[in-house]
């Protein structure tokens, strides 16, 4: 994909100079002014991919036993970019910005995270992978639920599927 823009980034250009003159110079510049991914980067145009960086968190905060997935101390993780993938096994609510309605997703790892969803819809049972940013803030544990940590953080859902279908 990317070569493709690549390709056709450099195509305009050099069509756009042959039709602003074609002097040997011009041709010059073009030959010498090749459009690479990292001329783009530099130059601000390509914006970071949002899955990419809130997997990129998650690999760097893993939710797992120990895990501090909340803004305390020298923890900041408000309004972090964050994926969090696992079975949703309650709904609840609460105490949040916004809509209070929240799904309780546990991974692999067995940690808990209470993810808020607005208008997505899941069931319990429900194979859950999403894409938001965290809240900071910590929730203690449900009643009956193990969770592998005593204070769990939670996540606003912008990106969501369940069982494998995006959710819009």
């Amino acid at each position: 994909m990317k070569k493709i823009l690549l390709t056709a980034l450099n195509i305009v250009l050099a069509f756009s100079l042959f039709a602003c003159g074609n002097s040997t110079e011009t041709e010059q510049k073009v030959e010498e002014t090749e459009i690479t991914e990292d001329n783009i980067k530099s130059e601000g145009e390509k914006k970071p991919d949002f899955k990419a960086e809130c997997e990129k968190n998650a690999e760097n905060h893993p939710a797992k036993a120990g895990a501090v997935l909340v803004t305390k101390g020298d923890y900041d993780f408000t309004g972090m970019d964050y994926y969090f993938k696992g079975e949703l096994i309650q709904k609840t609510t609460i105490d949040n910005i916004g809509d209070s309605s929240a799904w309780l997703v546990k991974n692999e790892n067995g940690y808990v995270m209470p993810i808020q969803h607005s208008y997505f819809n899941a069931e319990i049972g429900d194979k859950i992978e999403v894409w938001g940013t965290l809240s900071g803030n910590g929730y203690s544990n449900v009643e009956g639920i193990d969770n592998v940590v005593g204070e769990t953080g939670s996540m606003h859902a912008m990106l969501l599927t369940v069982n494998g279908e995006e959710q819009y």
